[in-house]
């Protein structure tokens, strides 16, 4: 789980001092500490969408935007790994995740271009604030009920260090940070910073987040009455009073009712994939424990050796990746997994050891993939594959050398037949 800290002093008002609801306009920015590379493989793999999104549609995935880095996980890990410093503390926060957006109302009311705008604009900002080589990835997610960006930073100080705290530790310095934020981006699109020291209730970035997947409050008023002037010339009747606020109220009814259908087939959508998931854990725990039936791991041994053929022409995607662990997680168990993450090949399959090294450097990759550190059992592997090489080529020489031999002896004994060729 990410350790989360909000910054500045607003967030949705819980007390007095905010604005009613429907017309609040805040610029909203949040910020998550990182700590390992695991908890980073984590986060790319939200949101770049590489593994299951419950409160995401899935309709509108297409709509998302990556503004900045490459579009998988693995990448984005290699290019933090090429600007970390050489040694990276135990206790250093590895990224910093922001979160970009704005009140739901205001974000609704922004055409799409001008949305676009706002978070290039904000992208733009993080990177004076923070190196523009250090941003490393940055996402726009429009497959969720608000629009919203999220970016992921590598802490450096100027000497080239992991220090997150001198980027964004203490109160003072997230209070200024909401501050130069919202009027240096914000106040360009009509968003307001929120009340410095207000009593308002603060939230961390995960719930905020899920507070941004709630639909916008209907704003409804009642129309003001026509008086007309002075003179009384233009002044509406009760009756055409009545008649306009009751269009109105239809009006603001429908609008009402059209967001809480939506709001139900969100729901129900996502009432769909958490079953999907329930069933998706289900198989898991019962692959973790060994506990898989013959037919699945006969099924999964087939999808394990399809990948790996495929794997020779080209690299997985990540989806495939995950596919490929699970069914090598269902065919080895969870203690052959274990030994195979060790480096350990005796649970590979291959008559040979070459083809049980390639087995398992496929399924090691897909887990290097997702951030975990493997770098010493894909070393055994690598140094045991030479090995294997040497011994062989020693094997080979050995081979020639006594058919030499044989040669050379049945020469001297006169024993060679007619038909017989030699070279030496």
């Amino acid at each position: 789980m990410r350790d989360s800290f909000v910054i500045g002093q607003y967030d949705w008002l819980k007390s007095q001092g905010g604005r009613p609801a429907g017309q609040r306009r805040y610029a909203i920015l949040r910020v998550g500490k990182i700590k390992t590379k695991g908890q980073l493989g984590a986060a790319l793999g939200h949101n770049l969408r590489e593994r299951h999104t419950p409160n995401a549609d899935l309709d509108r995935l297409h709509e998302n935007t990556v503004l900045k880095g490459p579009e998988n996980g693995r990448d984005v890990i290699a290019a933090w790994e090429a600007r970390a410093p050489e040694k990276v503390r135990k206790n250093a926060v590895h990224a910093l995740e922001y979160f970009v957006g704005a009140s739901p109302e205001k974000m609704a009311a922004m055409s799409r271009d001008r949305q676009d705008a706002y978070f290039r604009k904000a992208l733009d900002w993080f990177e004076t604030r923070h190196g523009k080589d250090n941003v490393l990835s940055a996402v726009i997610h429009r497959d969720e009920t608000t629009p919203h960006m999220q970016l992921l930073v590598i802490p450096l100080d100027a000497r080239g260090r992991l220090n997150a705290r001198e980027l964004v530790g203490g109160k003072a310095t997230l209070s200024r940070m909401q501050t130069d934020f919202a009027h240096e981006v914000g106040i360009s699109f009509g968003l307001e910073r929120g009340r410095e020291r207000s009593q308002a209730t603060h939230r961390t970035i995960r719930e905020y987040y899920a507070h941004a997947s709630t639909p916008a409050e209907a704003d409804f008023r009642l129309p003001e009455r026509h008086r007309g002037n002075i003179l009384g010339v233009g002044r509406e009747s009760d009756e055409e009073w009545r008649q306009r606020a009751t269009e109105a109220a239809r009006e603001a009814i429908a609008r009402t009712k059209a967001q809480y259908e939506e709001q139900l087939r969100q729901i129900e959508r996502g009432a769909a994939q958490l079953l999907s998931g329930v069933r998706n854990h289900e198989k898991t725990l019962r692959r973790e424990l060994g506990l898989s039936t013959a037919e699945e791991r006969q099924m999964a041994d087939i999808r394990m050796n399809g990948f790996l053929i495929t794997i020779r022409t080209r690299e997985l995607s990540p989806t495939e990746s995950r596919d490929l662990t699970e069914a090598a997680e269902t065919v080895f168990g969870p203690d052959g997994m274990k030994r195979l993450l060790e480096g350990d090949l005796s649970q590979c399959q291959g008559e040979s050891y070459p083809e049980r090294a390639r087995t398992a450097l496929a399924i090691l990759k897909s887990y290097e993939d997702r951030g975990m550190d493997l770098a010493v059992p894909l070393q055994r592997i690598h140094d045991d594959l030479e090995s294997f090489k040497e011994a062989r080529e020693a094997e080979k020489a050995r081979e020639r050398v006594q058919e030499r031999a044989i040669v050379i002896e049945r020469t001297r004994d006169h024993t060679h037949d007619e038909g017989d060729v030699w070279e030496l």
